[in-house]
């Protein structure tokens, strides 16, 4: 699950905590993809587990693209296309639409 969070991973953080999440992945902190991999494998052969959820702020990476590097190391299929076509889908609905705040409100973030 991606969530907002380019510079912070509070949100992430929150988020994971609340909905009892076995990964949380925030910008501050390093992570290994390959120790991860091993975790789910294990936990998976041992019966503990058939899912595992991972909160991914955005700028720790992609919840796409780590869902297709866990899969591949794993051998596990992931969530990810369900969520690759649910993002689609909501792109192209046309009932869905923002109105942008007004320019005296934005604020810039670098």
């Amino acid at each position: 699950l991606e969530v907002m969070g380019r510079h912070s991973g509070w949100l992430a953080l929150i988020t994971g905590m609340s909905g009892g999440a076995e990964y949380i992945l925030v910008p501050e902190e390093l992570y290994s993809l390959e120790k991860m991999a091993r975790e789910i494998r294990a936990m998976y052969e041992e019966n503990q587990k058939r899912y595992v959820l991972i909160v991914v702020a955005e700028g720790a990476g992609s919840a796409i693209e780590i869902g297709i590097r866990l899969e591949e190391k794993t051998g596990i299929e992931t969530g990810r296309r369900c969520s690759a076509i649910s993002s689609a889908a909501a792109r192209r609905r046309s009932w869905i639409a923002s109105t942008p705040a007004p320019s005296e409100n934005r604020r810039r973030w670098h």
